[in-house]
């Protein structure tokens, strides 16, 4: 079990020209403390080919979690997802091994981390505001900024993986259920030199996405290891009348694997035409013995912030 949560690698398969046929099983996994653990299984796909990508739906399963086999009542959900049966906590050590007829099998393990611990946490409106009235008065449109605000406090002496998000919906004002509007991850920047190497080439040339930029923001504990550290989030905001403006902070720790997964999701994502010329394709990471694929463990706090509207 050591081997599977240790070993990782960046799968790199050799293209001569020629169409590549055989198909590995694929697997993307990224359970999340307390909340119900789905699978996703696909098989690969020749990279220069438009064909729709095959689920899997005839997969079983063997599951361990801290060392223990796993009986559970998993569910096929459709469309190469699968419903495990089991909602991780914080410290759960999961190994999942995976058979699917004719294509063998693969096997990776991960660990779910505790969760981060934040504090300070603050909401401040900017008092230079713009607003549109009506001529009796009524409030039509506001826009204007806002910085989230709040302490990193890092444990010493381990390594730590974290991920930033911040997910914003509009609603009635009237809907005391709010049942009403989609939640969506807002895209932010954080100008933080103690965090990120801020590279104002790349800035001015418009070259990559930043690592401090995106609707999601990942980093290590490398920089404050074992300190606290403040984060400033400006985000700025459009207002109607009628409508509220809700926000809510995400802090994830991440286990080793998943960070390098998403790093390398991320960096493949942002991997535009320029840059496509004159570099190789980003390999995406994967700790799946026997094919291709991720499972790695997540925590977060999330916190409801105020909302904004015109009143």
């Amino acid at each position: 079990m050591m081997a599977v949560l240790t070993t990782a690698c960046e799968k790199t398969i050799e293209f001569n020209g020629d169409i590549v046929n055989n198909q590995e099983v694929v697997m993307v996994s990224l359970p999340e403390a307390d909340s119900t653990w789905h699978v996703k299984l696909t098989m690969s796909r020749f990279f220069l080919s438009n064909d729709r990508i095959s689920t899997i739906e005839n997969a079983s399963f063997a599951l361990e979690v801290n060392g223990q086999a796993m009986d559970n009542h998993i569910t096929n959900q459709g469309n190469g997802y699968y419903d495990m049966g089991y909602v991780p906590r914080c410290g759960d050590t999961l190994t999942l091994t995976v058979n699917v007829p004719d294509k063998g099998k693969l096997t990776a393990g991960c660990r779910i981390p505790n969760r981060p611990a934040i504090g300070d946490i603050s909401f401040d409106w900017d008092t230079t505001q713009y607003v549109y009235i009506y001529d009796d008065g009524t409030i039509i449109r506001s826009y204007g900024d806002v910085n989230v605000k709040f302490v990193i406090k890092d444990p010493s002496n381990e390594k730590n993986f974290y991920m930033l998000r911040v997910a914003e919906r509009t609603h009635y004002e009237w809907d005391e259920t709010e049942e009403y509007g989609n939640w969506q991850y807002s895209y932010i920047t954080i100008d933080d030199n103690v965090l990120f190497d801020l590279d104002m080439t790349n800035e001015i040339l418009d070259i990559s996405e930043s690592d401090n930029t995106g609707s999601m923001i990942l980093f290590t504990d490398e920089r404050i290891n074992g300190h606290e550290h403040a984060i400033t989030i400006p985000l700025h905001y459009s207002s109607e009348s009628e409508y509220k403006r809700q926000y809510r902070l995400e802090f994830y720790s991440l286990s080793r694997d998943c960070y390098y997964y998403l790093k390398t999701r991320r960096a493949a994502a942002s991997q535009d035409e320029l840059t496509g010329i004159f570099s190789e394709p980003v390999q995406l990471y994967t700790n799946a013995q026997g094919g291709i694929g991720i499972l790695g463990g997540m925590s977060a706090v999330k916190y409801y912030l105020k909302e904004i509207s015109n009143n």
